[in-house]
């Protein structure tokens, strides 16, 4: 059997009676359509809401992405600037905390540069030395340093860049200081002791030369060089007399080596046959000379640590006057913190 495709647009009262029969005759016909055409489509914001469906749900994850990526990128510049904060203020505040061990140590070198002025014998002055403690900061790398004090501090590149030049220069001088002055201190030392070598070795063989004449020369009256052995034990003896606890280096070149030099150039002059005037004046001008030595090597290492002085208290205040600078600078705004 045939089927008819029926639609509900083309029925009419009629037809419609026609349809139930047949439908009613022929089970197998049957209506293909027999819907209304005019649907309502539901709409939201001028957008089906099917599409609304799908959209909604898109928007307010990416909202959210972006949300917590503020959130984290605040958090970010937040942690930064504690960060810079905490060596910002761990440098002056260690600053401020070596300023006493830095003017003691002052203070030590100036005293020491003094007493080698004024030193009137041949033993080591002594000088205290201080930890400054200045090259913890070297621990700090400079790529740190230039990120607090330049790239996230307000104020103009040129101030910022000689505050920071200033700063780790200043700091670089006392890590290098605190080395260089034991250094120094031990080379004064050890030239001072050798000296105190040569001079002992110089007086004992001076006094060896006296021994010496007094055995081959006696109590001979006769003997060409007894007037000259006489004056001689006559300098030496009022040496001693004066100085009975001894006596320094200065009152030994005064009262022992001028007289016995002039003594012995007076006699070499006016009896060029004493065989012992010039033997004298050899070992007299040996001690002369350590004597000079040591006059030189005393006043150039006052000079040198009257310079450590002065370059000391120059260093430290341009630092401490860095550093005040410092204190007042102001971060830059979380949004340029770098």
């Amino acid at each position: 059997m045939q089927y008819k495709q029926l639609s509900s647009d083309t029925l009419s009262i009629k037809d419609s009676v026609k349809l139930i029969k047949e439908i009613t005759t022929h089970s197998n016909t049957y209506i293909t359509e027999c819907q209304n055409h005019e649907k309502v489509e539901k709409m939201f914001l001028n957008l089906p809401l099917e599409l609304m469906n799908i959209l909604v749900p898109v928007l307010i994850t990416i909202l959210l992405f972006f949300i917590g990526y503020f959130i984290n990128w605040i958090i970010v510049k937040n942690t930064r600037k504690s960060e810079l904060e905490s060596i910002k203020t761990t440098v002056i505040n260690w600053i401020e905390l070596i300023e006493k061990p830095i003017q003691n140590q002052i203070a030590y070198c100036n005293t020491f540069a003094d007493n080698l002025k004024n030193s009137t014998d041949l033993q080591p002055e002594s000088l205290n030395l201080n930890q400054l403690h200045a090259s913890k900061l070297k621990e700090l790398n400079l790529k740190q340093l230039i990120e607090t004090f330049v790239t996230n501090l307000k104020g103009t590149e040129p101030q910022k860049s000689k505050d920071l030049f200033n700063l780790v220069s200043q700091i670089e001088y006392f890590s290098n200081i605190e080395l260089k002055l034991p250094e120094a201190y031990k080379i004064y030392q050890n030239h001072t002791y050798e000296l105190m070598k040569n001079w002992n070795k110089s007086l004992m063989e001076l006094d060896d030369f006296k021994g010496s004449m007094i055995q081959q020369i006696g109590t001979q009256l006769t003997h060409p060089s007894y007037a000259f052995l006489v004056q001689i034990n006559n300098i030496s003896n009022s040496w001693a007399m004066n100085n009975p606890n001894g006596a320094s280096l200065n009152i030994t070149k005064t009262q022992l080596l001028d007289p016995l030099y002039t003594l012995a150039n007076t006699t070499i002059t006016n009896n060029s046959n004493d065989i012992f005037a010039p033997v004298l004046f050899s070992k007299v001008q040996e001690l002369i000379i350590v004597f000079k030595r040591k006059v030189s090597h005393f006043d150039g290492n006052a000079k040198n640590f009257e310079s450590y002085v002065s370059n000391m208290n120059l260093s430290y205040k341009t630092l401490k006057s860095t550093i005040d600078i410092l204190k007042k600078a102001e971060f830059v705004s979380i949004w340029k913190i770098k």
